[in-house]
């Protein structure tokens, strides 16, 4: 089977115990597959995520010398993945992106947030740059980003970047009750509630993330879909999806 790559999405890196995709790579190459995960900024642009990745895929290319990789790519990884496919012409290498929770059609939040006066708004960007510097971002623009997860700058991006011929696009959206959550995402829910999106896994809505062919919804929140604070029960979900996604592309190479 060709390699596959995970693409991590909006502030999520490896430092110090927080892994991207948890203990999600270990199962996988336990299982014969042979895995990368990418290393764009945690708040980085779309357009300069993508330049990173378009260099992480050419090294797995050249390295394996395989023609082409699988992408499995959460949240905005999903966009910076589709303009490297699209915008930067990198289709050729890739046979597949499935994305997982990806705003493929914008974020209420973004688009909320950036209504907040914008002297607010260039604050708590500022703040956020600084510490991702110090984790390892190169370009880290928090403002920048939410303004490209607004459904009226995502309606543009989608214009541009459609799907290209030879890839197989796929996706998942993720779906919890709003009294099965945990802690961690009860402030982002109530919050979205608060403007009627309701069906959301705290961060993004369930409609948004549609793109390509839909799989459909996966009980879990969004954080969940990388193994980021997961317990047992909902680690056996996500690994049981990885399989899943893993041996449906399996299918469709053989075919």
């Amino acid at each position: 089977m060709y390699p596959i790559f995970l693409v991590h999405g909006m502030a999520d890196r490896n430092f110090f115990f927080a892994r991207s995709f948890g203990k999600i790579v270990k199962y996988l190459k336990e299982k014969g597959y042979d895995v990368y995960v990418s290393r764009q900024d945690a708040i980085g642009s779309i357009e300069n995520n993508a330049l990173y990745l378009k260099e992480q895929l050419i090294a797995i290319i050249e390295k394996t010398k395989s023609p082409k990789v699988h992408i499995i790519a959460h949240s905005k990884g999903g966009l910076d993945a589709r303009y490297m496919i699209s915008t930067l012409k990198m289709n050729k290498y890739v046979a597949s992106l499935t994305t997982l929770s990806t705003p493929h059609h914008g974020s209420e939040m973004a688009y909320r947030i950036l209504k907040m006066p914008k002297f607010f708004s260039k604050l708590i960007s500022g703040y956020w740059n600084f510490l991702y510097k110090i984790f390892g971002d190169k370009k880290p623009d928090l403002y920048r980003l939410a303004s490209e997860l607004t459904p009226e700058f995502l309606n543009k991006f989608n214009e541009e970047n459609p799907n290209m011929d030879g890839v197989y696009y796929s996706s998942y959206s993720a779906f919890v009750e709003k009294n099965k959550g945990t802690l961690l995402m009860l402030l982002p829910k109530a919050f979205q509630r608060s403007f009627g999106k309701n069906r959301t896994d705290g961060i993004v809505e369930v409609d948004s993330a549609k793109w390509g062919e839909y799989m459909g919804e996966v009980p879990v929140e969004h954080h969940n879909l990388v193994d980021s604070f997961t317990g047992k029960k909902k680690r056996k979900i996500i690994l049981e999806l990885y399989s899943k996604i893993l041996k449906d592309l399996e299918k469709k190479e053989e075919h």
